[in-house]
């Protein structure tokens, strides 16, 4: 069995935020000790036990996540890599399978990935990190929809269907509601995924191969994105892959619109004053 200690956590960060006015989401003060969102999510996967962080930076991001964070973070080992594309014949980068793809030189081992911009919960993040480092098998967290859907709009979801304790397919619904679920047939407990992933490396290397078949397939198409979770729904789809799914009880939050920043604050206060009481 390939060397599994030292898991590395990888975190997507190379987006643009359009949807959040164009600050970074990773910067929005959102702790109940003002910290960064980035922050937050940091101390909650080093109390986790991850030693060894990878984050995933574009041209807007890289510079002011350097600053705030350096190569050392309570700890943990930060390395960056580069998400790049060619502007000449692209308008934006190849989307988040590309994103994972650019760090792969500093991947040796089996990881966990999600994206740098979501508070995922530090039990979610430990269980992950503890399942692919004892049965180096590929896993996804699974999140009750009702835990994860917007109060102040719709949202799309990639919903899991389960066999047992493997994942069978991911498929993406659109324009999800409290209101509408049940006409969806679906219910607040359906186990939906929020990209919170643990990959093998020969998991990693069929997604490298996927990636270079679509940008085949895609070159003339200038905006086009090869998303992860999509991806990996394929590889399942296809058997070249199993996946496991750990469901878990955390509470998630993200940012999509800037009217969330002060909801997730609020709820983070709220959180930390229980937690102290």
């Amino acid at each position: 069995m390939p060397e599994t200690k030292n898991i590395p956590l990888i975190l997507l960060a190379a987006g643009l935020s359009r949807r959040f006015g164009g600050k970074l989401k990773q910067l929005a003060r959102i702790g109940p000790n003002n910290e960064t969102l980035i922050e937050y999510s940091l101390n909650q996967a080093a109390r986790a036990g991850f030693k060894r962080i990878i984050l995933i930076v574009g041209d807007k991001t890289e510079h002011p996540l350097r600053e705030l964070l350096g190569t050392d973070y309570k700890g943990m080992n930060i390395q960056y890599a580069k998400q790049e594309y060619d502007q000449q014949t692209r308008d934006t980068p190849w989307g988040t399978l590309d994103a994972l793809c650019a760090g792969s030189k500093y991947i040796n081992r089996p990881f966990v990935i999600c994206n740098s911009d979501d508070i995922y919960g530090e039990s979610a993040l430990r269980n992950a990190r503890d399942f692919i480092e004892t049965a180096n098998q590929n896993l996804a967290v699974g999140y009750k929809l009702g835990e994860v859907l917007s109060q102040t709009g719709s949202v799309n979801r990639g919903i899991f269907h389960i066999n047992g304790t493997n994942v069978t397919s991911i498929k993406e619904e659109i324009g999800l509601t409290m209101e509408n679920l049940s006409s969806r047939k679906l219910s607040q407990q359906t186990l939906c995924s929020m990209n919170l992933f643990g990959l093998t490396e020969e998991a990693l290397q069929k997604l490298k191969d996927r990636l270079q078949e679509f940008k085949q397939k895609n070159a003339a198409n200038r905006n086009i994105e090869c998303l992860l979770p999509q991806e990996i729904g394929n590889l399942i789809k296809k058997s070249q892959i199993t996946m496991k799914i750990l469901q878990t009880d955390e509470q998630w939050h993200g940012l999509t619109h800037p009217q969330d920043e002060e909801q997730v604050r609020n709820e983070l206060i709220k959180k930390a004053q229980s937690s102290n009481q």
